[in-house]
């Protein structure tokens, strides 16, 4: 009897050793899969975040508008230099604006132009814009998580951008963009009356 016990203590030894390398290596595998997760992803959902919290709005707000030039903007310049398009991900996935739904809007730009993103909400005309430190790029993915905003963003701005308050106040037209004022006001206000999307993005 006390054989059988010792061996069946051994067993669930054994056993509990076996599942706990198991689980060991599934959180290896979970902290290696953020570690090799994109910069661009996580800027994008970072900028939706500060977004989010200034406007505010929550994810999958129908009155707000997300545009950015990533996809074209090249940080480091074209020849070697890094893509931005996985930066549109992670906006959708933080504020639920897509461009199925023609609320998330890719401005073109030239390639060297700086990485920027702006969330535009229709209720209140207000605008949020930011602009991208290209030197994170450089960074891990947990290296930018550890830095403040002003740190990541080398311009976090916020304007009334509203067609209304434009016409009551036509000396307040904000010059906080970035030099991408009259871009973002315009599309801004033609997408808030409802224009259609084949017509935002022409």
């Amino acid at each position: 009897m006390n054989r059988k016990k010792i061996e069946k203590k051994q067993m669930a030894i054994v056993v509990s050793i076996f599942a706990l390398a198991i689980l060991v290596a599934a959180v290896g595998f979970a902290v290696a899969g953020n570690e090799n997760d994109s910069a661009g992803n996580y800027l994008g959902t970072r900028a939706s975040e500060i977004a989010k919290d200034e406007l505010p709005f929550a994810k999958g707000d129908p009155n707000i508008l997300a545009m950015t030039d990533a996809g074209y903007a090249i940080v480091g310049g074209e020849a070697g230099g890094k893509t931005t398009e996985e930066c549109i991900d992670g906006i959708t996935a933080s504020s639920g604006c897509t461009i199925g739904k023609g609320n998330l809007l890719l401005i073109h730009r030239s390639k060297e132009k700086t990485l920027w993103f702006a969330f535009f909400n229709k209720s209140s005309g207000e605008c949020v814009y930011l602009e991208v430190n290209n030197s994170v790029f450089e960074l891990s993915v947990s290296e930018v998580m550890a830095l403040p905003d002003d740190k990541v963003f080398t311009k976090i701005a916020k304007a009334n951008i509203g067609a209304d308050e434009l016409f009551a106040n036509p000396g307040a037209w904000p010059k906080v963009f970035g030099g991408n004022e009259f871009s973002i006001i315009t599309i801004a206000n033609v997408w808030a009356k409802g224009a259609p999307y084949e017509f935002l993005k022409a």
